[in-house]
Formats: structure tokens, C-alpha cells, sequence
């Protein structure tokens, strides 16, 4: 094998574990968002959660 044909291949291994570790990375990312939405779902019909505001809070400042 020569060193072409060994850094080319070893380029290939590397982008298909970063291939790899980037779909299981966004997966757990897009399982760990819908846990949280269903979870604020279920709070809000079982009338746990009551108000619901966005952006500015109330009397406060944005991003408090």
C-alpha cells in the first residue's frame, strides 16, 4: 500500500466515524428535544402549568 493509498483510506475511515458519531449526536439531540415536549405537553393539559409566557416575562427584562 502506498502512502497515497494509506492517507486516502485513512481519511475515509475518519470521515465516516465523524459521519457516524455526528447522526448518532444529532439523534440523541432530537430524542432528548421531544422527551421535552412531551413532557411540557403532558404539564399543560394536566393543568400543572397555567401560564405560559414568552419573550419578556412580566415587570422583567428579556433574558431574565
Amino acid at each position: 500500500m502506498t502512502r497515497l493509498e494509506w492517507v486516502v483510506s485513512a481519511g475515509l475511515v475518519f470521515m465516516n466515524g465523524a459521519l457516524v458519531a455526528g447522526t448518532l449526536f444529532i439523534r440523541r439531540g432530537l430524542e432528548n428535544i421531544t422527551e421535552v415536549l412531551n413532557e411540557l405537553t403532558a404539564a399543560i393539559k394536566g393543568g400543572r402549568i397555567t401560564e405560559v409566557h414568552l419573550g419578556r416575562p412580566p415587570g422583567g427584562k428579556e433574558g431574565t
